[in-house]
């Protein structure tokens, strides 16, 4: 491959190494390091900025491009702020003192954990593998807090794997606050990872209750792994913006539909 011999600024490079990975939808250091003219170390520098971004996931020796759906959801946390807040405040109606709960990951579940946080419920035990909930919940000394641990899952904050499986085998909780990136009337809940998919799975097992809070965007929406059929669900939390049919094809499935 010829290289460029035109030095770049890392902004317009690292531009331009995003346009090469959404072309060839990945790519490894040595060959971005021949391209561009410049070290490995360097490449790997602009890497990392990316995948903060959330342009990118880094893989051993390269990146490729992030899954459409993980971009779009990114994308649509700032504009459904306020739906998922009044699912959060919502939410708060189905946990009692004493509860012990189980959280998912995701911006739903963070605001979720903000409304907890802000509550006045009590001697709540709470246990989730998702780093910036862990840091939210320090603000409630009284809360008694477990996290899970294992292979932590870059640029998503939070932990999955074997490891995170066996540690969740050694609990069982009274609800699982669940989060999905997708759900679908026929295909029911799917996310784009599979680790992510057992993580999911793994919680439900342990629960009593599995409690949905999701918003409408992610509806009529299916990724790569299955983790869950709407019967499995005991209760669905959802904004007023879903439609009129999904609304009574979930009543005649699930247990419970709150709308937010």
């Amino acid at each position: 491959m010829q290289k460029n011999p035109n030095p770049l600024f890392a902004e317009e490079r690292k531009r331009k190494i995003m346009n090469f990975i959404k072309t060839n939808t990945r790519c490894s250091v040595s060959e971005l390091a021949e391209l561009f003219d410049i070290t490995p170390a360097t490449i790997r520098s602009d890497l990392r900025e990316l995948e903060k971004n959330g342009s990118i996931i880094r893989t051993h020796g390269g990146a490729v491009l992030r899954n459409k759906i993980e971009q779009e959801e990114v994308l649509d946390n700032r504009k459904n702020d306020d739906k998922k807040m009044k699912i959060a405040q919502s939410a708060i109606a189905y946990v009692h003192d004493g509860d012990t709960l189980a959280l998912d990951t995701g911006t739903t579940a963070l605001a979720f954990a903000n409304a907890l946080i802000q509550s006045s419920k009590k001697n709540l035990k709470i246990i989730t593998s998702d780093l910036m909930l862990l840091h939210t919940f320090e603000k409630r000394q009284d809360f008694e807090i477990i996290s899970i641990g294992g292979e932590i899952r870059h640029g998503f904050h939070f932990a999955c794997g074997d490891i995170a499986i066996r540690m969740l085998s050694a609990f069982h909780v009274d609800k699982f606050f669940l989060t999905t990136s997708a759900i679908d009337l026929v295909q029911g809940l799917t996310t784009p990872n599979a680790g992510t998919a057992h993580l999911k799975a793994k919680m439900m097992a342990i629960a009593n209750e599995t409690i949905l809070l999701v918003d409408s965007t992610k509806f009529n929406k299916v990724c790569f792994c299955k983790f869950a059929d709407l019967s499995q669900l005991s209760r669905i939390i959802v904004d007023d913006a879903i439609e009129h049919e999904q609304q009574e094809h979930l009543r005649k499935t699930i247990q419970e539909v709150v709308l937010a």
